[in-house]
């Protein structure tokens, strides 16, 4: 809705925003092969609004991403609170996910378990490191992991890890570092 849209985006106008989706089709029609991406950041103050995406967005959508608030850096938004979105979760969300299916539209959301433990998750930084395996189209987690022969497990073996691990545990370093997990698990419709 414009009031949501003019609250959460400082300096943004909606008017505006909808006259760039109309550029967007003119140049979908020109250049086929020109793909739209809509990142979502879904908070207690919008998450009810998401029924009506397509009201808003039409045709002109080619992948849709759907983000839960979080807290990075300073903000004037304080609402942090992810229970509603939790507990509207299946409600709000499935339906938007049939839809995308049904309009060939790549779909990107958290799993409803991911909200519970976005802002809950602390985790020493050495076990992250250690442990979380991060891919993207440049590179998978570790320069010398090889994808296609290793394992998790292999690859902790040949590296120690775990002996790595269990060491620090006993190290005697009582300032262990503890970080906040901004990484979220996403799946791809």
């Amino acid at each position: 809705k414009k009031e949501t849209y003019e609250y959460m985006m400082t300096n943004g106008r909606f008017d505006r925003f909808r006259q760039t989706l109309q550029y967007v089709g003119e140049a979908k029609t020109r250049y086929p092969d020109f793909k739209l991406r809509i990142n979502y950041t879904m908070n207690p103050d919008n998450f009810n609004e998401l029924s009506g995406i397509w009201e808003l967005v039409g045709n002109e959508v080619d992948i849709l991403q759907l983000r839960p608030i979080q807290r990075i850096g300073n903000s004037e938004y304080a609402n942090f609170d992810l229970s509603r979105l939790y507990n509207r979760y299946d409600a709000v969300i499935a339906p938007i996910a049939e839809e995308c299916k049904r309009r060939n539209i790549t779909f990107l959301a958290p799993a409803k378990k991911h909200l519970r433990t976005l802002h809950a998750h602390t985790c020493d930084d050495a076990i992250e490191k250690a442990t979380y395996c991060y891919i993207s189209p440049r590179g998978c987690w570790k320069d010398d992991f090889d994808y296609r022969h290793d394992t998790f497990a292999s690859y902790a073996r040949k590296h120690h890890i775990g002996a790595r691990l269990f060491a620090g545990v006993f190290a005697g370093n009582k300032k262990a570092t503890i970080n906040v997990s901004r990484k979220m698990n996403y799946c791809v419709n």
